[in-house]
């Protein structure tokens, strides 16, 4: 990956961190590229399995989850189809770090 596309990946994967609300006393997140009827969707939905030893890739994501990632990245920050495992896993990695570091 070029360095100028790194860079505007990374504001990218800023943005989607910055747009994802954190209910941490219920376990909730409410993320910018799905939304639900009952408010949030459960910390499990985006990071399962919990073992650190386990590579979680984005296509293991539940199919509505990934195809609403998709669609988001590509409609709000025109990123190509090649890009979005990549911003999954920064930003799945990001939100993972924050929740941990939490308190």
């Amino acid at each position: 990956m070029k360095n100028k596309t790194k860079k505007y990946i990374n504001k990218v994967v800023d943005h989607l961190v910055n747009e994802t609300k954190i209910e941490y006393d219920r376990e909730k997140l409410y993320v910018p590229f799905f939304k639900t009827r009952s408010g949030g969707i459960s910390y499990d939905s985006l990071f399962l399995p919990k073992d650190p030893h386990t590579y979680y890739s984005y296509f293991a994501l539940p199919l509505n989850l990934s195809f609403a990632f998709s669609r988001y990245c590509k409609n709000m920050y025109g990123v190509m189809d090649g890009e979005i495992e990549y911003i999954w896993h920064q930003y799945r990695n990001r939100l993972d770090d924050k929740i941990k570091n939490y308190g």
